[in-house]
């Protein structure tokens, strides 16, 4: 076994301690239980909580058109680390379209990504274009749990991909056609 605490069978009680650089930490575990109470160790990895917008919608709905931009939030239930630069896939008309990942609004439960509306999109209610919507860029992008070590890969899957981004019951129309 590995990783950063191992210890032999249940019945001994040795056991090893290495550092983040592998490095082994001289440490006497004797009489130290090997499973205290008060602490509980999760591997479960982080999982899409919402996906909205914050963009403002009138009573009669938001329409834009050509280069306005709109900001989607998706919100995980732990924090996580994003490297790269993962997309969330729009449906916003005959092809749809992604948001890219800014990392410069995005925290550790909040990520956020960027759709500028282009020539050709229209569609009368911007949302996911399906379940599996956030991916990582064909592979170049990583969104792990937050951890010292992190290795979890988060759940990306987004069920909630029928629902409307905007918030309040209102709809985000994306008319390009117009001048």
């Amino acid at each position: 076994s590995t990783g950063p605490l191992v210890c032999g069978s249940t019945t001994t009680t040795a056991c090893t301690v290495t550092n983040r650089n592998g490095v082994e930490i001289n440490y006497d575990a004797s009489g130290v239980a090997a499973f205290p109470t008060g602490i509980h160790l999760s591997s479960a990895a982080p999982a899409v909580l919402s996906v909205s917008t914050a963009k403002e919608t009138s009573p009669y709905d938001g329409l834009y058109s050509v280069g306005e931009e709109i900001d989607i939030v998706v919100e995980f239930n732990m924090p996580v680390i994003v490297s790269s630069t993962p997309r969330l896939l729009l449906e916003t008309g005959t092809a749809d379209q992604y948001a890219l990942y800014d990392a410069t609004q995005s925290d550790t439960t909040k990520l956020y990504f960027k759709y500028t509306a282009q020539e050709g999109d229209t569609t009368a209610e911007l949302k996911l274009a399906s379940a599996a919507a956030l991916d990582l860029n064909n592979g170049i992008a990583s969104i792990l749990r937050s951890a010292s070590v992190p290795t979890t890969a988060a759940d990306l899957s987004t069920p909630m991909f029928a629902t409307k981004l905007a918030q309040g019951g209102h709809s985000i129309v994306i008319d390009t056609t117009t001048a």
